[in-house]
């Protein structure tokens, strides 16, 4: 399950027409043909208030029990009963949540996910404790965006199977840590997205131990002489597209 050179360069979460990754955005279960993938858009649907706690309701019930389910993603408002509900499917290998907003406030049962291999979590604004990824060693990617209550990210310095990793804000909220330098114990990562992202050390210095890094999306405001840095220390590193063409400009051939 190491990542290819297409999910460095792109994200492993990039949408792919073939082979429907992910596949077509439905909200009723009998919209689902029983398949490894499942793209579902069940909340905020425009629908009578009452109808919409019984769709959810219904989801909540059935997606334990989709023994074929491997990769699914959120791409409406997930709350705390459908986050859980997948958490209680045995069979995941792939979880993509859009947003969240307020409504998952613990994210613990992410530990019963021993099959999972790949994470994405968007926009989680009231979660306060990611300590459970200190125990999900099984991982490869994790990327986690906009989750302002978060600054101290020192868990992740013991996944160091993670291949890829994010740790974002979001188009309108920059998310704020303390230090990048737990990032720089992951030594076998090959993408590394930071995307309005502040540290307040203000510095990207320490990520040049990360030897196997390919791929780097990082915002301008860090020092220049940062990413000068990494350009000489980390001679197979490439910088995200659209961002390779930028960078260049901010500094020049050399």
């Amino acid at each position: 399950m190491n990542l290819t050179n297409n999910d460095i360069e792109k994200g492993y979460w990039y949408h792919l027409k073939e082979p429907e990754f992910p596949p077509e955005v439905i909200s009723y279960p009998k919209e689902y043909s029983g398949g490894s993938k499942l793209c579902l858009a069940c909340t905020q649907l425009d629908i009578k208030r009452s109808e919409q706690i019984k769709l959810s309701k219904e989801w909540c019930e059935l997606l334990p029990t989709f023994t074929n389910l491997q990769f699914i993603w959120f791409y409406s408002r997930v709350t705390q009963d459908l986050f859980d509900a997948v958490c209680d499917n045995p069979n995941i290998v792939g979880f993509y949540t859009k947003w969240s907003g307020n409504a998952i406030t613990d994210i613990s049962k992410l530990e019963k996910l021993q099959k999972l291999r790949y994470l994405h979590m968007g926009s989680c604004t009231s979660l306060d404790n990611i300590d459970v990824f200190m125990k999900m060693n099984q991982l490869i990617v994790l990327e986690i965006e906009n989750f302002k209550k978060i600054s101290d990210i020192s868990v992740l310095s013991g996944m160091k199977q993670l291949e890829g990793l994010g740790v974002m804000g979001d188009i309108w909220t920059t998310q704020r840590v303390n230090s990048l330098e737990p990032i720089s114990k992951l030594t076998n990562l090959r993408y590394l997205l930071l995307q309005n992202l502040r540290s307040n050390d203000k510095t990207l210095a320490s990520l040049v131990s990360l030897k196997q890094l390919i791929r780097l999306d990082a915002p301008f405001w860090f020092p220049k002489e940062d990413f000068k840095l990494l350009r000489e220390s980390l001679p197979n590193l490439k910088y995200g597209s659209p961002l390779d063409t930028e960078i260049l400009r901010y500094f020049g051939k050399y």
